[in-house]
């Protein structure tokens, strides 16, 4: 994990006094479809009466005013506004002050086009109301303080149970208050917006609360309607699709307008938003459900075939994130790896970012989906997607930033309970243009084990590859494909050889841009390999060596992630590579005992222990579980604590040695 942190000015969170002179202010003021020129205030006063918003520069200078009908749920239009430009405002119903101060301030948005930093703030599923909600709330306040974000997206599921007006007026508006008066908030419809009253004309309660640009007044195509609509953000295209109440079909009318708005669309970054999510193992599952089907067959051809960059879904409380990806419209069990455009994690401190070699929007360059649901509950599942590089059972929501043509994108979790910074517990760059091929990979090595197995090894030598290619000829033959792997992989396993052998293995990296140049090594199979431990094994396909040069080695943490290279090869990471050790999962079972579970590899060469304490201070482990020889079979091992269920706190650590 990271601390996400940024240097900025502080912004105060006093809250904009409400008179009730003449009537009350009994909801926001909040914004919506702001623009570099313009946005809408939104406010409700228990009295209807005409209302005006006063603006200008500073709290007590608020020289201009637009008004709007008599009406209780007023929607005023501030126009002719200047870009980047921060304004204050107060709200009035029938000449009576209802909202003012330093905190009813707004910052227009840069013009389209521009390729200024922007912060978007996406929360999905948020409206239960639970001191979840509110904990992920304040870890994003917390960064909001020295970095204001410029938009914030709802991916549904905004209001529980029912999305009634009721439900949004406390689960919604009465959490978020503070900074909807702020920043601008774009919705799109969840399955809980249909469950309350249907009214007469179609509509519900959220089409009456919102007030979305329905006729392209924010950029991208008019819709005419509340249920999907476009707007523009700088240089982002952002589309926000209906796949509830909507017709999902390729040739229904969302799906028409969708395909114009994004023929028409000239900005390079486009970010689609939408509930139902076309890839997802959490608490709902996209192999099953036909919404989800549905716009994974339907939609995602139309939005890969556009060049989408990114989209964001909800409806699953948790959170995954796939690799870059393009052309997987069928069930879970058909993804093929030509489905990945890079397998990578897309992390500039892990595999490296994902480049797209277009500087616009361009077909079927990839794109990553995420799931972003857990913004008010987490509800779990299986959790096992194959198009996703991260899937966690967390609370959090993903903070969105662009400048130019790099995207960053974060997993941010709740305020920590003992106060300090949220944790980020998954984050992904994105770049567009500026590629240059990956570099050659460093020469092959072999290591042949009986029965016609064994492990060649080649050094990564690039920090920008997608993936790499291996072919092997066998005694002067033609080169067939062995695999492809994904970006900071060095090893591809052998089979079927025979002693003698003359093989030629060829190595390439490869990425968006093209191939980097072949590296081709010879070998002769020997007569008689040489038996060698599980452990060197590991060893070689990680370094290329098998010798462990005595404790050193086994001590040694070359990706610095404070994991020992014994550790991780003994729990089947990657001591290469800092984010790939799964470590010691603890939790408690059905009987409220603590639990603790780790990967053990099939290394009999190894002990394994498992320890617990209640004080960390006196340290005082006592070990649980201990295992060595044949007794190490591969796969999850899960140790119960016997100390009992009544405890509130206990520490668990896995420790692992050679075995003497």
């Amino acid at each position: 994990m990271r601390i996400l942190g940024w240097k900025r000015g502080m912004i105060g969170w006093l809250a904009c006094g409400a008179l009730a002179i003449g009537g009350e202010l009994t909801r926001g003021p909040f914004l919506q479809q702001g623009t570099a020129g313009s946005v809408v205030v939104c406010w409700r006063s228990s009295e209807a009466g005409a209302g005006v918003v006063r603006y200008g520069p500073a709290p007590d200078n608020l020289p201009y005013s637009a008004a709007g009908p008599s009406a209780t749920d007023h929607r005023v239009l501030l126009g002719g506004l200047q870009p980047a430009t921060a304004y204050y405002y107060a709200v009035e119903t029938s000449g009576e002050t209802l909202a003012q101060g330093s905190t009813c301030r707004f910052v227009t948005a840069t013009p389209e086009g521009s390729k200024a930093k922007r912060r978007i703030w996406v929360l999905g599923d948020c409206g239960t109301g639970s001191s979840e909600q509110i904990a992920v709330r304040d870890g994003f306040y917390q960064l909001h303080q020295t970095h204001p974000a410029d938009a914030v997206v709802l991916l549904g599921d905004n209001a529980y149970y029912a999305g009634t007006d009721a439900d949004y007026q406390l689960n919604f508006f009465g959490i978020y208050e503070q900074i909807l008066r702020q920043v601008p908030v774009w919705p799109c419809y969840g399955n809980h917006e249909t469950y309350g009253e249907h009214f007469a004309d179609g509509t519900y309660a959220y089409d009456s609360i919102f007030a979305v640009p329905k006729q392209g007044e924010c950029g991208g195509a008019a819709s005419g309607t509340t249920r999907y609509y476009a707007w523009n953000h700088g240089n982002l295209h952002f589309i926000m699709l209906d796949s509830m109440t909507s017709s999902r079909a390729a040739t229904g009318p969302m799906a028409q307008w969708l395909a114009a708005d994004l023929t028409s669309n000239t900005l390079p970054w486009v970010v689609v938003c939408f509930h139902h999510p076309p890839y997802t193992k959490g608490s709902h599952d996209s192999d099953e459900e036909g919404e989800l089907i549905e716009m994974r067959e339907q939609i995602l051809p139309i939005l890969e075939g556009h060049g989408v960059d990114l989209v964001l879904s909800g409806h699953s409380h948790s959170y995954e994130r796939s690799a870059l990806i393009d052309g997987h419209y069928g069930d879970s069990d058909t993804l093929q790896t030509t489905h990945f455009k890079d397998m990578g994690d897309g992390r500039e401190d892990g595999d490296g970012a994902y480049r797209k070699l277009a500087e616009h929007a361009s077909p079927h360059e990839g794109a990553v989906y995420m799931v972003a649901g857990s913004a008010g509950q987490r509800s779990g599942g299986a959790l096992n997607h194959p198009v996703m590089k991260v899937s966690l059972d967390e609370l959090g929501s993903v903070v969105l930033d662009v400048t130019d043509n790099r995207m960053d994108v974060t997993f941010l979790r709740e305020l920590p309970e003992g106060g300090g910074p949220p944790a980020t517990d998954d984050h992904f760059t994105m770049i567009k243009g500026a590629l240059a091929p990956p570099v050659q990979p460093g020469t092959g090595s072999l290591l042949a084990l009986p029965a016609g197995t064994g492990v060649v090894h080649w050094e990564d030598l690039s920090d920008n590859e997608s993936g790499f290619r291996v072919e092997l000829s066998q005694n002067s033959g033609p080169f067939a494909l062995a695999g492809e792997f994904p970006a900071g992989r060095r090893w591809c396993d052998l089979s079927g050889m025979a002693a003698g052998t003359a093989l030629r293995v060829r190595v390439t990296a490869f990425n968006a841009r093209g191939d980097s140049p072949v590296t081709e090594t010879q070998f002769t199979w020997p007569a008689a390999p040489s038996s060698v431990s599980a452990l060197d094994v590991a060893r070689f396909r990680h370094f290329g060596v098998t010798a462990s040069s005595g404790d050193a080695a086994d001590l040694a943490d070359p990706d610095h992630d404070g994991s020992p290279t014994l550790l991780e090869l003994g729990l089947g990471g990657d001591p290469r590579d800092p984010d790939s050790l799964e470590g010691l999962e603890c939790g408690r079972d059905g009987s409220a005992r603590f639990i603790a579970s780790f990967s053990r590899q099939a290394m009999p060469e190894l002990t394994y222990r498992v320890q617990f304490c209640g004080d960390l201070a006196a340290a005082s482990w006592t070990t649980v579980f201990e295992s060595t020889g044949p007794q190490n079979n591969a796969g999850k091992v899960t140790v119960t604590d016997p100390a009992g269920p009544g405890l509130v706190r206990r520490f668990a650590r896995v420790s692992v040695s050679r075995t003497p």
